[in-house]
Parts: C-alpha cells; sequence; structure tokens
C-alpha cells in the first residue's frame, strides 16, 4: 500500500457513515477504535496513519487539537545542556 493515510482517511469516513449528527466525542472515538484493527491489522504503519488520520477526524468534530511543538521551549530549545559531561578541550 502506497498510500496509508488517505486510505485511512477513506476507512474512517466509512466506519463513522452511519454515525448520527448528534454523536458525542466520546462516541465517535469508541466507534473509531472498535474498528481500527480491521484497518490496520496490528502493522506499525498502520496504526500510526490510522492515529494521525482519527486525530483528524476527531479535531473536526470537537477534539481539541494537539499542542505545537514550539521552538524555544526548554524541552526542545538549542541550549540543552548535559551537566554530566565534561567539556573536552582540543588539545
Amino acid at each position: 500500500m502506497r498510500d496509508w493515510l488517505g486510505r485511512a482517511r477513506l476507512f474512517v469516513v466509512e466506519a463513522t457513515r452511519d454515525m448520527p449528527l448528534d454523536a458525542t466525542l466520546k462516541q465517535r472515538r469508541k466507534r473509531l477504535r472498535e474498528t481500527g484493527w480491521r484497518f490496520h491489522g496490528g502493522t506499525f504503519w498502520g496504526r500510526r496513519k490510522y492515529g494521525q488520520a482519527c486525530r483528524e477526524y476527531l479535531e473536526r468534530h470537537g477534539q481539541p487539537r494537539l499542542a505545537a511543538r514550539v521552538e524555544d521551549s526548554p524541552l526542545f530549545g538549542p541550549d540543552i545542556t548535559f551537566p554530566f559531561r565534561e567539556e573536552r578541550g582540543n588539545g
């Protein structure tokens, strides 16, 4: 399969086609978890892309978006230091 994400998106649409318009986020999430195995069959890449397609679908129906990675945060910034390492000189 070349287009895992495209196929996952189609699968999510098919799996949730018969859901009522007023279904809660919890009901939608439950349906997606119940049907996921039929799509990915336990494969790593299938699970990864199915999860991505599910997140996109659930965000359109009210789930908060994942926080964006902030480059200036202390966790991701360029000034990470390792105090247990000693600075080595050139000579």
